[in-house]
């Protein structure tokens, strides 16, 4: 099997989460009812942004943050709300579109 360049993994990563990724995420991601396993995955990303949140706002009052690989922002807009100046970078613009319109 031939290794990938990083230009051409970089677009392959970009097609996946401007497509099915950004499908699939968004739910997990997001509201509604989803099954048992993609559950148990959104309560985990839940529990790891929760204990980022609670470090950063112990070590921290505020400042600039960087939050590379944003997804649907759900960090990046619970650290805005705690008073931090936040830029949100995704390899999918899909996902940063879902992040400004949150």
């Amino acid at each position: 099997m031939a290794k990938l360049s990083a230009a051409s993994r970089k677009t392959q990563l970009r097609q996946y989460f401007d497509s099915n990724g950004f499908e699939r995420w968004s739910a997990v991601y997001g509201d509604d009812d989803v099954s048992f396993i993609r559950q148990t995955v959104r309560d985990g990303h839940e529990q790891m942004l929760n204990q980022a949140r609670a470090w950063l706002l112990e070590h921290c009052s505020g400042g600039t943050l960087l939050d590379a690989g944003c997804g649907t922002g759900l960090f990046s807009l619970a650290m805005a709300q705690e008073g931090f100046d936040v830029t949100a970078v995704d390899i999918a613009p899909r996902m940063v579109e879902a992040a400004r319109n949150a």
